[in-house]
């Protein structure tokens, strides 16, 4: 749940990981905002896409990766809650839009609290 006294806050709703396009890890991102003050910060790699897209996954979480991706998160929403306590760690996935790709985005981002809408 959002917390209610974020205006004039630093809020970073698109951030990526070396999981997808990113070059941090989910730690290294959480222990930048808190170093910047942020109160929200939304983890948005970008979701599995097909091969015509994607064809060597240099830029997203593989479907084979997506168990490794939530564990490495839930890791930095532990660290999270220790150094930055009013920080909200959100996560979710920039999702490219693709023709078809409704099912694999409710399949792959079932858990995700943001799905943020992208066509490239």
């Amino acid at each position: 749940m959002w917390r209610k006294n974020v205006h004039a806050s630093i809020i970073d709703c698109h951030t990526h990981t070396n999981f997808s396009d990113g070059e941090s890890s989910f730690e290294e991102n959480v222990r930048a905002a808190a170093a910047k003050g942020c109160r929200v910060l939304v983890s948005t790699d970008h979701l599995t896409l097909p091969a015509s897209m994607d064809p060597r996954c240099e830029c997203q979480v593989s479907a084979r990766d997506l168990p490794a991706h939530q564990a490495a998160f839930d890791a930095a929403r532990e660290l999270a809650a220790q150094i930055a306590p009013d920080m909200d760690f959100i996560f979710g996935f920039e999702c490219d839009w693709y023709p078809g790709c409704e099912r694999n985005v409710a399949q792959w981002a079932h858990n995700a609290q943001v799905k943020l809408g992208s066509v490239h």
